[in-house]
């Protein structure tokens, strides 16, 4: 099996051991992953992976599945970039945090395919939170101030315009932290429990 050169997707190497109903079955299948367009790579892996419940082994790049109509064994993946390999790995060990405590992640952000370093992100809700209240407060001063202000009505409702939309998605911050606190605490106690290197995920900052 090769990938382009050009773009290098990545190839998921699967292993069956066992069949559906848990007997003898072994077998071997793969399946090439390309680049999407934009789309990150590591986002196609894990729409392979996700319905499969990977668990990590002790070697990285290497899983655990269970695939409820073919059966269950473990996969690896080859030829993919060290970062999107390493990417995966983050997934799916939250994955099975958040198996673990009976509650999906909320309000998941996908990785970026021109990497996460470019756009500032963060997955604490409390920095969303906090985000969000700082910059709210200051659209509505401003919104304050369009409002008292004199002068070129068309620029007025412009500006207007501007700082309602910035206090909607200031206010979609907060929910949006609000929703993961929760989660977030409990998914960091349950990395603490299994003794797990917490993912980027529930990291504190990332």
């Amino acid at each position: 099996m090769t990938v382009s050169s050009e773009r290098p997707g990545g190839y998921i190497r699967i292993v069956q051991t066992s069949d559906a109903a848990g007997r003898p079955d072994a077998r071997e299948y793969g399946r090439v992953v390309p680049y999407e367009g934009l789309r990150s790579l590591t986002e196609t892996v894990m729409d392979f992976l996700r319905p499969l419940s990977p668990r990590e082994t002790d070697q990285p790049g290497v899983f655990w599945y269970a695939d409820a109509a073919r059966g269950s064994g473990w996969l690896r993946l080859e030829g993919f970039p060290k970062t999107n390999g390493d990417e995966v790995q983050q997934a799916v060990r939250t994955l099975a945090i958040s198996e673990a405590i009976g509650t999906p992640e909320p309000v998941r952000q996908e990785v970026l395919s021109f990497g996460n370093a470019l756009v500032p992100r963060t997955t604490n809700p409390y920095f969303k939170i906090v985000a969000g209240v700082v910059v709210l407060g200051v659209a509505l001063f401003g919104l304050l101030r369009v409002l008292t202000m004199t002068g070129d009505d068309v620029a007025r409702v412009v500006a207007g315009i501007v700082m309602i939309a910035v206090a909607i998605v200031s206010v979609l911050l907060i929910v949006q932290g609000l929703r993961r606190r929760s989660w977030w605490h409990r998914a960091r106690a349950e990395a603490r429990r299994q003794g797990l290197q917490p993912p980027d995920q529930i990291a504190f900052w990332n």
